[in-house]
């Protein structure tokens, strides 16, 4: 079995990264694994969907100053 995609399956690859599809939804759809798909979309010169970034853990809460109140007596 040689080691290059068929030309339909190829297009299919390129079909779905022209629609703005991510790496891990055309492996699903396709079975072709993400890094494969991915070195065929940049040939092409299709822009890859760039992974989404996390949100950086909340800060915590200041800790509240109790107020006092003037002293009585």
């Amino acid at each position: 079995m040689a080691n290059i995609l068929g030309d339909d399956k190829r297009q299919q690859i390129l079909a779905l990264g022209r629609l703005g599809w991510p790496l891990r939804r055309i492996e699903e759809a396709t079975g072709v694994r993400r890094e494969t798909a991915s070195g065929y979309l940049k040939a092409a010169g299709i822009a890859i969907r760039a992974p989404r970034r996390r949100r950086p853990p909340p800060k915590p809460a200041s800790e509240r100053r109790r107020r006092t109140g003037p002293e009585l007596g």
